[in-house]
């Protein structure tokens, strides 16, 4: 159980990350973006 827990929770954090680093790159584009205009 504690190895299906680790894995269960490295899943969550790995989500996580991959969601906001998505989420920051989509915002820096957009900043970037209306700079530029």
């Amino acid at each position: 159980f504690k190895y299906f827990r680790l894995g269960d929770a490295s899943v969550m954090a790995v989500f996580v990350f991959g969601s906001l680093l998505l989420v920051t790159l989509l915002q820096w584009r957009l900043f970037r973006r209306q700079v530029e205009y």
